[in-house]
């Protein structure tokens, strides 16, 4: 439901410090309306789920990897560049539009399991927004909140490590219509933005004239540290707790803010000041005293109407707290030593072609930096100072848009594109098995659908009954499966498809995993395969997994009509925490088996109009031959997509 709220912003603050003081802020009260949005439905209609992972070619450049890729002669997964790790693009985001406009995306915050989005407004209009993600799902993230504001740019936010996702605060850095920079903070309760707002105004702390905008915020300890920017701003300090002024520095061009160390608690503040004589101020958390300053060159943009209007961030990578690196617009990335001022690292020339440097996060093993209109690029986290090395490059292709800030928490990976909105991304691991959207600990993929597919009551029954009763040899019971050639789905139409777990009566602890070919160009070996795991441990709760019945992933994109679609099961491939080898791999093709046997069958339940699959996962002829080792259900959106005459009637 859609609320609207009337901010009146007026300030009763005890001020001290190193600028001027004043007993109240007494400044003309300042209307502005808020508008609440808490309908996931509503929200989520500007949510496009993509759920398919990058490619990398040999040449270092990412490309989303498409289902059909291979049936069109594109670069397949096993094509791909093999890298320790895997990137799945989840989703992106268009762009909400208030007021008739527009918003872009600003910055972005991950906490826990959920992520926080600031918009501005570019130009002269003010207007921001604020929105809230819940990412407890791994394949389908969802909005959960947002508030739009009438009069006022959300440049940056930062959001609180004390409280949890149901009641923590942020507090965002504005441009204000007729106040200029603004501190704003906004109170979460019930994990959704909340009426309990309260704003400060920086050009009360201003020597002379109107602070115009804020465009970096951070906390440490008990400090709040915001940079206000153009001509009359520079960094300025509060008290989190009631968000009285501390002391500020003031210069112009300040651009944004960052703290080293660990949380609560960092031990060095870093301002960045942009410009043709570009300079980071350097000081200890909670001084008040004259920060030290560093020349670092040229922090300008190439391409753009304003070049020293150019989005530029800092970031402090956990490995090395003593670093901080610096989105120098066309001059890359650098990174430089807070004490000894010394260039440490730098990215190669050529990673920018019209593009600029403007947004940096890292992870354990890697940095990320958005380079505008050239997209986003991955390096290795540097060993020793010198060049970074690029892993890959990917071309988001989306102008005018361009990339212009990122964060990553080590999983999730946010993507701001302005006007374009978000990119979602996780990182998972790569190994020689390829899942769709990475697994927990137990074998459960991430990305399931979201409600479990009812199964018709009397499958089951049915099944061991009079299909596959336990111990009971089929190849003897039931030699029609056998004599029907029909054992993998041929799609008529084009359309998405679906597995669902049914039940399993195995000893091991399997894998499930499908492939898929045109029906013109069948494989001819198990190399030919694009193989893709769907379930890691395809063992049921209770029994070595935690699988329940009508558990169900919809296979990677749409496919094709004529898209033939087998499966596999790698016996005892569930060891541990990982996807393993096993001891062999069952296919639906029966040449393709060490046995060349069928370890296979396929019917279609009349009773409950259902495609079965079921697999034996002991290798002919040894084994008890029951075929009832992982059992598995084929749905498609169109049920007019599967032939179903083709397999046994049951």
């Amino acid at each position: 439901m859609k609320t609207k709220l009337l901010i009146l912003t007026v300030g009763v603050l005890l001020l001290y410090g190193c600028s001027p003081s004043f007993d109240v802020d007494t400044e003309e009260i300042s209307e502005e309306e808020v508008s609440f949005e808490h309908n996931k439905e509503v929200l989520n209609t500007r949510v496009n789920y993509i759920n398919k992972p990058l490619q990398v070619n040999s040449s270092g450049q990412a490309t989303i990897f498409d289902p059909e890729s291979k049936l069109k002669g594109a670069l397949s997964l096993e094509d791909s560049e093999e890298l320790e790790h895997t990137w799945y693009f989840v989703a992106e985001v268009e762009s909400p539009i208030f007021q008739g406009h527009k918003l872009s995306a600003t910055h972005v915050q991950v906490v826990d399991d959920k992520a926080y989005v600031s918009y501005n407004k570019q130009g002269d209009i003010h207007l921001g927004g604020l929105e809230v993600f819940d990412l407890s799902n791994r394949a389908y993230p969802e909005l959960v909140s947002q508030a739009l504001f009438d009069k006022s740019d959300v440049n940056a936010i930062t959001v609180d490590y004390e409280g949890d996702e149901f009641s923590r605060r942020i507090w965002l850095a504005l441009s204000h219509k007729n106040k200029g920079a603004v501190v704003r903070q906004i109170q979460l309760k019930d994990g959704l933005i909340s009426e309990d707002i309260k704003n400060v105004s920086l050009s009360r702390f201003t020597d002379s004239g109107i602070s115009a905008s804020a465009n970096g915020i951070v906390r440490s300890g008990n400090e709040l540290y915001v940079t206000a920017g153009k001509t009359h701003g520079g960094t300025y300090s509060f008290d989190v707790n009631n968000l009285s002024f501390n002391h500020s520095e003031q210069y112009s061009d300040a651009k944004y803010v960052a703290t080293n160390g660990s949380v609560p608690y960092a031990s060095s503040v870093v301002t960045l000041v942009t410009g043709d004589d570009a300079e980071l101020k350097i000081k200890q958390v909670g001084s008040s005293e004259e920060s030290k300053s560093v020349n670092i060159g040229t922090a300008t943009h190439q391409n753009v109407e304003r070049s020293y209007r150019g989005k530029s961030t800092l970031h402090f990578a956990q490995r090395y707290p003593e670093v901080v690196f610096v989105t120098m617009g066309y001059d890359g990335l650098k990174g430089f030593d807070i004490y000894t001022d010394e260039e440490l690292y730098s990215t190669p020339s050529n990673i920018l072609t019209k593009g600029n440097t403007n947004g940096v996060t890292s992870d354990d093993d890697y940095i990320y930096i958005a380079n505008g209109a050239d997209g986003i690029s991955v390096l290795d986290m540097p060993e020793s100072p010198g060049e970074m090395n690029p892993i890959f490059h990917w071309d988001l292709n989306e102008a005018p848009a361009s990339a212009n800030y990122m964060t990553t928490d080590g999983e999730w990976i946010f993507v701001a594109k302005g006007g374009e909105g978000l990119k979602i991304l996780r990182k998972g691991t790569l190994g020689e098995h390829q899942t769709m959207f990475g697994h927990d600990n137990s074998g459960v993929p991430h990305g399931m659908e979201p409600e479990d597919v009812e199964v018709c009551s009397e499958l089951l029954p049915n099944l061991f009954r009079n299909v596959l009763p336990e111990r009971s040899n089929v190849l003897v019971a039931h030699p029609e499966y056998f004599d029907n050639p029909n054992r993998e789905i041929e799609l008529l139409k084009d359309d998405k498809v679906y597995v669902t777990f049914i039940s399993e009566g195995a000893g091991y602890r399997n894998t499930l995993g499908y492939y898929y070919y045109h029906k013109d160009d069948p494989p001819q070996t198990a190399e030919d395969l694009n193989k893709v795991v769907i379930f890691p441990n395809a063992s049921a709760k209770y029994s070595g997994g935690e699988l329940i019945q009508g558990n169900t992933m919809k296979l990677l994109g749409e496919f094709e009509e004529g898209t033939v679609i087998g499966f596999y099961v790698i016996s005892n491939g569930w060891k541990g925490s990982k996807i393993t080898d096993g001891i062999y791999t069952q296919y639906t093709i029966p040449e393709f088996n060490v046995s060349e046997k069928q370890q296979s069958i396929i019917f279609f339940d009349q009773g409950c109009q259902s495609i079965v699959l079921a697999f034996e996962d002991i290798a002919l002829p040894q084994g008890d031959k029951d075929y009832n080792d992982a059992i598995f259900m084929v749905s498609t959106d169109d049920p007019a997509s599967i032939n179903t005459t083709q397999f046994i009637q049951k």
